[in-house]
């Protein structure tokens, strides 16, 4: 599994649990992230195995990776996935 350490205002890590794992403003994900920066349903993280995915929703803002803008991006420990103003660290596997 994924840990996640989220900031400014979400500090904390999560698991990620094997298969989906939303991302958005609305209530209904499984991470929510409340700022006007983030889309209702902005990301998805696949998670099998050992390995994750990050896909952008077709949000309004996009997801960025290390700095770089992308759709689709394969996580490894230490990237950065910026969402709005929110930077999400990927902290490790269990």
């Amino acid at each position: 599994m994924t840990a996640l350490k989220a900031e400014p205002e979400l500090a904390q890590s999560i698991i990620l649990p094997q298969g989906t794992t939303t991302i958005g403003r609305a209530e209904s994900n499984s991470m929510v992230l409340e700022s006007t920066t983030v889309s209702l349903n902005h990301a998805q993280i696949f998670t099998l195995s050992e390995t994750s995915h990050i896909l952008d929703l077709d949000s309004k803002n996009g997801i960025y990776v290390n700095g770089k803008k992308t759709h689709h991006h394969i996580l490894r420990v230490g990237d950065s996935v910026f969402i709005g103003e929110y930077i999400l660290t990927i902290e490790g596997f269990e």
